[in-house]
């Protein structure tokens, strides 16, 4: 890329942030590019704390990914709809089940992604990813759709959260590919749920406990395609502002065939660990 096409390159960076939580304090940092090809910014990355300590009890602190598709910048329009949907609607509801919230909200979003699609004709089959991560008292709330990941690092091993919503994933899981082969198809990138491109949708929801030095990783395909999970572990464990900048540098200077994003959330319990849970709703 020549250098004046370089300083068109739309670039997110967030600086590092710290927040309190209690029980929990953190720490975030996150950084959105274009990469080599692509001429829009697809990928969506927010997050939202609240300033009210109320709300903040009631809503947590929300962390978001999500990841465009569709032609005439059609992508890009689909994940900041989405983003802005959920928001708004998370917000404004009063319903104390955090994941019911979250599947009511992704949803909400859902169906105006669909509508605006419907209704003018460069819009249609226009969609997203989305991965949505709840920080409250009571531990991690995760809502996904596509292929968009969340990841865990505990003790510099990488867990990911988060199954991927593709068609070789499911020749994986069905021993028609290995996850080998299902890395290097074409189809890798194939979509059998996202957000938009139909009226109704299934949300994978979660639960899980965080323990104090825990680090959340929401990122793109154009992400993780390029970087390993023990590079993840290694770069975030150590900084993970730097380690967002530097992790994102590698995945363009390896590749960088689609917009890079990650946004990494680094969690500080303060009192003691209460009884361990692990669940999942589908």
């Amino acid at each position: 890329m020549s250098s004046e096409s370089r300083t068109k390159v739309e670039e997110k960076t967030e600086k590092l942030k710290a927040v309190k939580l209690p029980p929990f304090s953190f720490k975030i940092a996150g950084r959105s590019i274009l990469g080599k090809v692509r001429e829009n910014n697809e990928d969506k990355m927010e997050f939202f704390i609240p300033e009210s300590e109320e709300l903040l009890g009631k809503k947590g602190a929300i962390f978001i990914v999500a990841d465009g598709m569709g032609g005439h910048n059609a992508g890009q329009i689909a994940s900041e709809l989405a983003v802005g949907t959920f928001l708004r609607s998370y917000l404004k509801n009063d319903s104390q089940n955090t994941l019911q919230l979250i599947k009511s909200s992704i949803e909400e979003a859902n169906r105006f992604v669909f509508t605006i699609s419907q209704g003018l004709s460069e819009r249609e089959g226009m969609g997203c990813t989305f991965t949505v991560a709840i920080v409250k008292e009571d531990g991690l709330y995760l809502g996904h759709i596509g292929d968009s990941r969340l990841y865990l690092i505990r003790n510099r091993e990488t867990k990911q959260l988060t199954e991927d919503h593709t068609w070789v994933n499911e020749q994986v899981k069905m021993g028609v590919l290995t996850r080998e082969e299902a890395e290097l198809s074409p189809f890798r990138n194939l979509l059998t749920r996202s957000l938009g491109v139909r009226e109704s949708i299934e949300v994978d929801l979660a639960q899980f406990n965080l323990d104090s030095g825990d680090i959340i990783l929401l990122c793109s395909d154009g992400f993780y395609e390029y970087i390993k999970p023990e590079e993840m572990a290694e770069e975030l464990e150590k900084d993970i502002s730097m380690g967002v900048f530097n992790l994102v540098e590698l995945a363009e200077e390896r590749g960088g065939k689609d917009n890079i994003t990650a946004l990494a959330v680094r969690v500080y319990r303060e009192d003691k660990p209460k009884k361990r849970f692990f669940w999942k709703i589908r």
